[in-house]
């Protein structure tokens, strides 16, 4: 009876495979969208693994893993998908390993007769696996290819976690020969648990989770053997703040591998202030919330209206609501409740991961944009949880009202038939709208029309398609509603010296540049328009500043040894050029090959 019982859930994770590639498959076809140009496309970090060495800063695997990608294909669009899609589909699955293992624990086995708890818990693990991988509020965690940070730090996080919960029932079971086994799970727990630090911030929690998983499921079990286990965790808390700190003060050249991946990971930390930010949070978790239940009017960016007092109507009650749920949950964990004690402690470890999972990017760290749907992804396991678990309890109080015998898996069944038609269709209908970056932003616009970011995107979109007229106007609409907005005023500069308007893009260049000094492209984009102008001189000047910016700035050695060339100064333009060439740079070799003909002609 053992053996068939595991082969339904077995059979059940086996076929979140099909199902995951059925509701993603149009995700395959999707093309990089907005950030993925700066994390992959112009990215040129990961164009290589030989920078790889040094493994500071807290996005390293993630960044890694991009760097693999490009290894083996390129930037095939498709095979960064693929590998998202995997990773997603690996994540359901161990979301319901997490929730199994909770059937072996003390407090979950002892508040029923055995193989009762054991269904419930199962049954509840296969409702929160489909769900968390057809919910169409994971798709941006999913088919954006950069919030691979997200998905995959949370796999790391998953497996530090389940290995955890393994070692712990070893321990607590003290079966003869398992001290190897609690050895190698704790172990193998520490390991994911760095990865998972060395992915993303998130992961920051891991610490606290396994506490959760402790006080909620072996409280009063082998209490002082569980506070040993968990210690060598909490000194875990130092590696993310250690990758962030130790590379300010051991700082490699501005082009080297650890600070590309350290100044994309800065350009994320927020203005905003830490009083405005929480009190909007409150507000953000409460929308997270709804849009579990209600998945409509998805964006892939936000216009989301700021908190400025704590006793904004609108704040006060979400700051009620979420404390009365997390109260609640605190409530359940700590009382040893015999009647429905199995969906009870889960209800409650789902609510205090979810909050958990919420620590980091609601609370902990201000930034500068208040809500996305990736972060919603590592909590949505505990989300699932808790929900699941909810309404798999009241269908078995009506079923004995009701005089039903309605079993737990039968329950499932129900659950899983109502809700996925309706997930699998806003999945499926959203995940084809990312294969149209185009009807992405302008959907994202729909709902946010006083977000400028969103008008800069579509101003980079039609730069790429070269339809230049069209960036002028989103470019433009952009600095109308924030004119303090840089790439804004760059992107436009780019448009106007491509249409000829040279006078008018050192003007948009001269802007960027006030507004953001510290950027290589900048000064070098002015460069090229200073040489269409026929200002040598100046051309020249900022192709140095830009090299001084941003030294792997190949392109610019070519650019101010052509221009120096024209000036007459042949040595100083053959050295540079050379550079250019010794870095690979295709046109700048054939320029040193006319350059050195022309030196040695008479």
């Amino acid at each position: 009876m053992k053996n068939k019982g595991n082969f339904r859930y077995q059979l059940l994770v086996l076929i979140l495979i099909p199902l995951g590639f059925f509701l993603y498959n149009d995700a395959l076809r999707a093309p990089f969208v907005y950030d993925d140009r700066v994390y992959i496309l112009q990215n040129e970090a990961i164009r290589s693994l030989s920078g790889f060495t040094d493994i500071s800063g807290t996005r390293y695997l993630g960044f890694l893993s991009f760097a693999l990608n490009y290894a083996l294909s390129g930037f095939s669009p498709f095979d960064f998908h693929l590998v998202n899609i995997l990773i997603h589909i690996a994540n359901s699955a161990l979301v319901f390993f997490l929730v199994a293992s909770m059937a072996s624990t003390p407090l979950m086995s002892g508040v029923d007769e055995g193989a009762q708890a054991r269904e419930k818990v199962m049954a509840v693990a296969a409702v929160v696996s489909v769900l968390f991988l057809s919910h169409p509020l994971m798709t941006q965690s999913v088919t954006y290819v950069t919030q691979r940070f997200t998905s995959m730090a949370t796999m790391f996080y998953l497996l530090a976690v389940l290995f955890y919960a393994r070692a712990r029932e070893l321990a607590w079971r003290r079966e003869k020969g398992g001290i190897i086994g609690l050895k190698a799970f704790w172990l193998l727990s520490l390991v994911f648990t760095i990865m998972a630090m060395k992915t993303k911030e998130i992961s920051f929690t891991i610490p606290f989770a396994v506490l959760i998983f402790d006080l909620v499921f072996y409280r009063g079990h082998g209490d002082s053997r569980s506070a040993l286990m968990r210690a060598p965790y909490y000194l875990t808390l130092l590696v993310i703040p250690l990758s962030i700190i130790l590379p300010e003060y051991y700082a490699s050249d501005p082009g080297s591998v650890k600070e590309v991946l350290r100044t994309l990971q800065v350009q994320e930390a927020a203005s905003l202030p830490r009083d405005i930010y929480t009190f909007t949070q409150f507000n953000v978790i409460v929308t997270y919330i709804k849009l579990f239940l209600f998945p409509a009017g998805l964006a892939i960016d936000y216009g989301y209206p700021h908190s400025k007092s704590f006793f904004e109507p609108a704040t006060v009650a979400s700051f009620l609501f979420l404390a009365s749920l997390f109260a609640f949950s605190v409530y359940l964990s700590s009382r040893a409740l015999r009647r429905s004690g199995v969906y009870c402690r889960l209800f409650a470890f789902g609510v205090l991961w979810f909050f958990n999972a919420l620590l980091v990017e609601s609370f902990l760290v201000p930034i500068q944009d208040v809500i996305f749907d990736h972060r919603a992804y590592l909590p949505a396991v505990g989300f699932f949880i808790a929900t699941a678990s909810a309404v798999l309890y009241a269908l078995e109080l009506i079923g004995k009202k009701a005089d039903l015998r309605l079993s737990s898996w039968a329950s499932a069944a129900l659950v899983l038939l109502l809700v996925c038609p309706p997930l699998f269709a806003s999945t499926l209908s959203r995940n084809e709208v990312w294969t149209d970056e185009e009807r992405l932003i302008n959907g994202a616009i729909e709902k946010s029309p006083g977000k400028a970011r969103l008008y800069y995107a579509l101003a980079v979109l039609h730069l790429d398609k070269n339809d230049f007229e069209q960036v002028l106007t989103d470019a433009t609409g952009a600095l109308r509603l924030d004119p303090n907005l840089t790439d804004a005023f760059h992107v436009r500069g780019v448009a106007l010296q491509r249409l000829g308007r040279n006078e008018e893009a050192l003007l948009d260049f001269s802007r960027a540049i006030a507004l953001s000094p510290d950027e290589g492209k900048r000064y070098y984009n002015r460069a090229v328009a200073y040489e269409a102008s026929g200002d040598l001189s100046k051309a020249v000047d900022d192709y140095t500043k830009a090299l001084i910016v941003e030294p792997g700035l190949v392109d610019a050695y070519n650019n101010r040894g052509v221009a120096l060339s024209r000036l007459g100064e042949m040595d100083r333009a053959i050295e540079d050029i050379r550079t250019a060439c010794s870095k690979g740079h295709e046109a700048g070799c054939e320029n040193l090959a006319r350059l050195e003909k022309r030196r040695q002609t008479p």
